[in-house]
């Protein structure tokens, strides 16, 4: 069984990004007139890859919501970029009661369970001359979910090749999901329910084999064209037309997103010793389990897995986590060494 785990975001990443949040922190508060009682700051929350923002901004209006509910803070803004995403205002809190109220809002409306996978601690920035320093206190995985499960699937897809193999299984991924956000209205006008939208796109994503066609002897496999390659394809299917005969669309190209199951059922933790002896703890999407065919030597299918790995890692990042966490042809290999230690010792006493 081996664990594959994503490393920590490194210091330069680190500065990387920590430039862009503080151009970007920069460039909003330019665009406002600061009004209110106290110092103006930044919820930040870094995210690991990007999102839509349709996705995440009604949590963060509903967020500046709360904290003006609370009269935590005043002339509130939310913003939305690539790599982050938060919420700017003015409060006279301290950043610690900003970071409580934030994490309060969390777990009492959106759920910790709910909150995005691939985002950061979030984090109170008011100088954007501090943004690298708060950032590296928070700093979160390099690599997604998404970018995880590519690379165990190309793990699973090498170890099948190994001949002593008879199953290889991932668990611990996290699946994804599309997003189709529409407005009810808008569907009313043109005559349609919100059930009929997966009855058409369901007609248009063919996945199933369309049977066999003899022809001259032969037998030929009819694959029908229709099914889904990306989430932008759906957003290109008519589900109805215009009096005047123009397509209907279901919604606009930035109402179509990408997302994980929510909540996130089954996440995994790895977690190491580094050279500061300090046990520490990152995300391990995947576990990949082996299993040796029925006959065959546990010696042979622990080479032809350590040569298959070994294969499979050029075409990998190398920060990458590979960890086994249970290895009976190594566990085998190390019991006959020390029962043929132990006999080589009780000859010579002998």
């Amino acid at each position: 069984m081996l664990t594959v785990a994503s490393p920590k975001i490194s210091e330069m990443g680190i500065a990387l990004r920590a430039k862009s949040v503080s151009d970007a922190i920069t460039r909003h508060r330019a665009q406002y007139v600061t009004a209110g009682v106290g110092t103006r700051f930044t919820i930040v929350i870094g995210l690991t890859q990007p999102v839509s923002p349709r996705i995440v901004q009604e949590p963060l209006k509903l967020f500046a919501d709360y904290l003006t509910d609370k009269q935590a803070a005043t002339d509130l803004h939310v913003i939305v970029e690539p790599d982050f995403v938060g919420v700017d205002g003015v409060s006279y809190a301290s950043d610690e009661a900003l970071l409580g109220y934030t994490r309060q809002f969390i777990n009492d409306r959106l759920q910790a369970s709910d909150f995005h996978p691939d985002s950061w601690q979030p984090v109170a920035i008011r100088d954007p001359n501090e943004t690298r320093a708060k950032l590296a206190s928070v700093a979160g995985d390099k690599y997604s979910y998404r970018e995880m499960d590519d690379f165990t699937d190309l793990i699973e897809k090498t170890l099948k090749s190994v001949p002593q193999a008879s199953k290889v299984s991932r668990s611990g991924i996290l699946p994804e999901k599309v997003f189709l956000l529409y407005s009810q209205e808008r569907i009313a006008s043109y005559g349609l329910k919100t059930s009929d939208l997966s009855n058409i796109l369901g007609a248009r994503n063919i996945t199933l084999a369309g049977g066999q066609l003899e022809a001259a002897g032969k037998n030929l496999s009819i694959d029908p064209s229709g099914e889904f390659k990306s989430e932008k394809e759906i957003g290109d299917v008519a589900v109805s037309q215009t009096n005047l005969g123009a397509p209907v669309l279901p919604a606009r190209p930035g109402d179509i997103a990408r997302g994980y199951d929510s909540p996130p059922r089954f996440l995994n933790y790895y977690e190491s010793r580094g050279r500061t002896r300090q046990l520490g703890s990152v995300r391990a999407p995947s576990r990949v389990a082996v299993q040796m065919r029925p006959g065959e030597y546990i010696g042979e299918f622990g080479k032809g897995i350590n040569a298959a790995l070994a294969q499979v890692k050029t075409q990998l990042p190398e920060d990458l986590i590979m960890a086994p966490t249970s290895d009976q042809p190594g566990q085998s290999q190390r019991t006959s060494t020390c029962l043929w230690t132990a006999s080589t010792r009780r000859l010579s006493w002998l």
